[in-house]
């Protein structure tokens, strides 16, 4: 394929991308912090799916996502995810994740019910190498800078080309400028932001972990372009198989037996993690 070709290809895959972001943010119209030239103060909002019958969402689910948050430390993706499923509150207070964190988010769209399991990567560069693992099989990536703090920007970029190097170039990407709640802080223009997500080729909105503004948007903008983007399983397809399929998401550990044929203990106390 010719790089003019490529070129192509890539701008009409971003266009498609920010027009499913429009699409979402109309439907969701006083719902959220849309930012604009004079950023303001985002408007405090609760998901619009907390509201959904979530035992029922986990029992039939039609989808398995797996999405992964990624970017420096401190820029709120562990807020973020906390905020998206209602487990935290204005004066709680969040430490760096020092390993990987996941998140259980049910969403319905196009009137297909979605489990995503969302991935909190460490920031911090000593655990990069250790996180890496953890990009294999994503459908998607949000990539999260703080609005305050330019170095977190400027890392974007890094960010991006991990992903692709560990095999995420087709993993569908959104660029995440959180803090919005903090106008007079703003260290990084709204401007240089989209245009850093015409060159990256992905969709970009702003949001507040703090007061929810844009989150569930932002979640929902790219649950919708994993759908329309990738050939993805249906969930049932995904539960049938012992082996998973290729582009699900298997949390499940091998069972371990001892010599009588029982599992062993450790493998049972292990049953109750998620990772190790």
């Amino acid at each position: 394929m010719s790089l003019v070709k490529m070129k192509e290809r890539d701008e009409k895959a971003r266009e498609e991308a920010e027009k499913l972001l429009n699409e979402v943010i109309e439907q969701s119209q006083g719902k959220m912090y849309k930012p604009t030239a004079a950023a303001g103060v985002g408007v405090n909002t609760q998901p619009h799916n907390r509201r959904m019958r979530v035992e029922t969402l986990r029992s039939t689910p039609d989808y398995i996502f797996k999405i992964i948050l990624v970017g420096d430390s401190y820029v709120g993706k562990t807020r973020f995810l906390k905020n998206l499923v209602g487990a935290i509150g204005f004066g709680d207070q969040c430490v760096t994740t020092l390993s990987v964190d996941v998140v259980n988010h049910y969403v319905i769209v196009d009137g297909k019910t979605v489990q995503v399991l969302m991935y909190d990567t460490c920031g911090q560069e000593r655990f990069r190498a250790m996180t890496a693992q953890f990009y294999r099989d994503a459908h998607g990536a949000i990539m999260v800078y703080d609005t305050t703090q330019i170095g977190s920007f400027d890392n974007i970029e890094v960010w991006f080309s991990q992903l692709n190097s560990f095999g995420c170039e087709n993993t569908s990407k959104i660029l995440v400028g959180n803090k919005c709640d903090l106008p007079e802080r703003r260290a990084v223009e709204i401007g240089r932001a989209r245009a850093l997500a015409d060159k990256l080729g992905v969709p970009f909105i702003e949001t507040s972990a703090m007061t929810g503004a844009g989150v569930a948007v932002a979640v929902e903008a790219l649950v919708r372009m994993i759908m329309r983007q990738q050939p993805v399983p249906l969930a049932s397809q995904w539960a049938g198989s012992k082996s998973g399929h290729r582009n699900a998401v298997n949390l499940e550990r091998p069972r371990r037996e001892n010599g009588t044929g029982r599992r062993s203990e450790r493998s049972q106390r292990n049953d109750n993690c998620c990772c190790q």
